[in-house]
């Protein structure tokens, strides 16, 4: 009761912190050391990180490991890996996995570079959706110019979202005004990917039209001849429907029904409702995919995505994307939210579905109810955050039951050149449960939490590079395993919460860059950590991080072991490009604990501007059996391609005829062979 009487104080203190205005707090992540900052910018924009580094005489922010700005004057969020914020003119360069997102687009990039106060500027190697007219570009650059206007450099466009688009135009540069009209210049039309048409220039009004698309054709050794012939209706400026019959010579007939909608008040959603007669199985095959949102300006917010199947192998047999061909899970999840620049309240309920397996041993998530106050500034201390979740978890065999989690945190960093920064936090869970190993039916854990880390930057020019040392010296505290008070029969992992176990690490890292005017071309970085509460290993393998891009490109990471004196895993790749047409690759893969030694090895001809030749080999060292080799033949243009590939295992051999459309993959089209 103490304790709980305690963290009740906890609780009514984060109130009297909400009200901060300025924020810089370290990421609320469960089980890491790196700091988070978020602070308010003029014009309502809000900036979070993992880590800050600041250069007070540049005014320039250093940001990295998850890079989120959100601005409240035009409803827009970015992500990025890595970020410089430029404070005197709100610039913000933002590299690897750049995701942007507003009222009207979202956009995937591998890098940006957007002014936050105007929200301009331009990305590189994106991907555009514009949510009204479901309009998909893609280029190699995207400038937006200004409010419903952009411009791309060598891209294409279509409307279609099937596995292979029914049509697209691909262009030097194409200028888009927003609910106003598509002008592009040198454009290529293609119907299926196969050039048809070349103009000079081509505008295109951006109203929808109702009638048939494309149809699609291909052949399956399994499905037989296929035929798809969709059908679009433009229902209203809002909604709109793709009707789609398909036909499969061997198996059967199937009918699906796509429902896309916009609505006001920040509300949308898109269904998927198919149904396939398999008549060889004697079979009924239903699937239903559909998501609905609605995001309030008031801050309420609601998602819904449901995954249903009423045959777990439909995946498999009929799915044309690969990954969903392989899932082992799919998953439904509605929640309800309320969420403010400090807080952030929901209710979640998941379901999970196990393809392979039944599904009574899954531990279900129904409901979730969770409080979050962000980091917040407060006297004496820069900030402070906590999150609680109460959780009701469901099963018919496995463990059933309530779970209360609450995790409060404090921050505090000083120091510009050389940074020390800390956080302090107490953890308390209790488990009311029910179907447990030992019978426990209540358990209550708790677990103190201290990380502090000491990092510095330190730049030395030469004639030609520039050698960037940041030594770093992290630790890590936790008083107690919050998973178990039992060594011997623990609770169960229901999700990751439960992995925040006890340890008290210390880790040096020593990470060098070399750059020159092109960029960064040497990376070194050695860690080494001491875990003081580790008794079957105090002192943690040692880690070599290693890229290389000249004169070979070389990519490595090892690890030692001191205890046994033993290299526990080496992954490496080199490449040598002989010629702008020739190019080796050899790659090594290695794993002492799961007895893995893997050696592959790729060699690339271009035989021409439309064809290539490559050999792909995969040889295990341990076993001294080669597990697969192939070799293919490519035929490419410019956004879609031929392959005939010829591939061989250990007990199977095939023959396969593949096209392969840009951005979207391979699609079978003949196959011989036992695969």
């Amino acid at each position: 009761m103490k304790k709980i009487a305690a963290i009740f104080i906890f609780l009514v203190l984060i109130a009297a912190a909400a009200a901060a205005e300025e924020i810089v707090a370290p990421s609320d992540d469960n089980n890491t050391t790196t700091l988070g900052i978020k602070w308010n910018k003029s014009g309502g924009s809000v900036i979070d990180a993992d880590k800050l580094d600041y250069d007070g005489v540049k005014k320039i922010y250093y940001l990295t490991g998850n890079v989120e700005i959100t601005s409240k004057k035009d409803n827009s969020t970015v992500t990025a890996d890595y970020a410089e914020f430029y404070e005197e003119n709100s610039l913000a360069v933002l590299k690897g996995n750049v995701i942007y997102e507003d009222s009207d687009i979202r956009a995937l990039a591998d890098e940006a570079e957007l002014y936050t106060d105007n929200n301009t500027g331009f990305m590189t190697r994106a991907t555009l959706l514009f949510k009204k007219d479901n309009y998909h570009v893609k280029g190699e650059t995207i400038q937006k110019l200004n409010s419903g206007n952009y411009h791309v450099d060598h891209g294409s466009i279509t409307t279609c979202d099937a596995p292979i688009p029914a049509w697209c135009f691909y262009s030097e540069e194409t200028t888009i005004q927003l609910n106003d009209e598509i002008v592009s210049k040198n454009v290529t039309m293609r119907v299926n990917d196969v050039p048809l048409l070349y103009t000079p220039i081509f505008a295109q009004s951006l109203r929808r039209q109702t009638g048939f698309l494309m149809p699609i054709v291909g052949y399956n050794s399994f499905k037989g001849a296929h035929i798809s012939l969709p059908f679009y209706w433009a229902i209203s400026e809002n909604r709109d429907m793709t009707i789609t019959p398909d036909y499969y010579s061997k198996r059967g007939e199937g009918q699906g029904v796509e429902y896309r909608y916009v609505e006001e008040g920040g509300i949308g959603g898109r269904w998927w409702v198919y149904h396939l007669r398999d008549r060889v199985d004697d079979k009924n095959y239903f699937q239903i995919v559909g998501t609905h949102s609605q995001f309030t300006e008031s801050g309420f917010s609601s998602i819904l995505e449901v995954n249903y199947l009423n045959e777990k192998d439909y995946y498999q047999l009929y799915s044309p994307s690969v990954q969903r061909s392989i899932s082992r899970f799919i998953e439904s999840t509605g929640e309800l939210a309320y969420s403010t620049e400090k807080i952030r309240a929901y209710l979640l309920s998941q379901y999970w579905v196990d393809l392979a397996n039944p599904n009574g041993w899954i531990s279900q998530r129904v409901p979730e109810v969770g409080f979050t106050v962000h980091p917040v500034e407060i006297s004496l201390l820069d900030a402070f955050s906590v999150r609680t979740a109460a959780t009701n978890f469901i099963s018919d065999v496995n463990v059933k039951g309530e779970r209360l989690d609450i995790f409060p945190k404090v921050y505090w960093s000083i120091g510009d050149g050389v940074r020390f920064t800390q956080t302090a936090g107490a953890r308390e869970t209790f488990y009311k449960l029910s179907h447990t190993v030992d019978g426990r039916d209540d358990i209550n854990n708790f677990a103190g939490f201290y990380s502090a880390s000491l990092d510095a930057t330190l730049a030395k020019d030469y004639s030609s590079f520039t050698h960037i040392f940041e030594p770093s010296l992290r630790f890590n505290y936790i008083s107690h395993d919050i998973y178990t008070d039992n060594d011997t029969y623990p609770a169960p992992i229901l999700d990751s919460t439960e992995l925040f176990r006890k340890t008290a690490a210390t880790e040096l890292s020593l990470m060098n860059y070399l750059r020159n005017s092109s960029g960064t071309f040497l990376f070194l970085n050695l860690l080494n950590s001491y875990d003081a509460l580790d008794p079957a290993q105090r002192l943690q393998p040692m880690r070599l991080q290693l890229a290389v891009k000249k004169p070979v490109f070389f990519k490595a990471e090892a690890a030692y072991d001191f205890k046994t004196g033993q290299m526990t895993k080496v992954n490496s790749v080199t490449s040598i490009a002989f010629s702008d047409n020739v190019k080796l690759s050899v790659g090594e893969r290695y794993n002492l604990l799961n007895s893995i030694t893997y050696i592959t090895s790729t060699v690339d001809l271009m035989l021409s501007k439309e064809y290539a030749f490559r050999t792909n080999a995969w040889y295990d060292a341990r076993t001294g059996e080669a597990k697969y080799y192939s070799i293919d033949l490519f035929y490419m243009k410019q956004c879609w391609g031929l392959n005939l590939r010829v591939a061989r295992t250990p007990d199977s051999f095939g023959v396969y005829l593949m096209i392969d459309l840009k951005g979207i993959g391979n699609q079978q089209m003949f196959s011989f062979g036992r695969t």
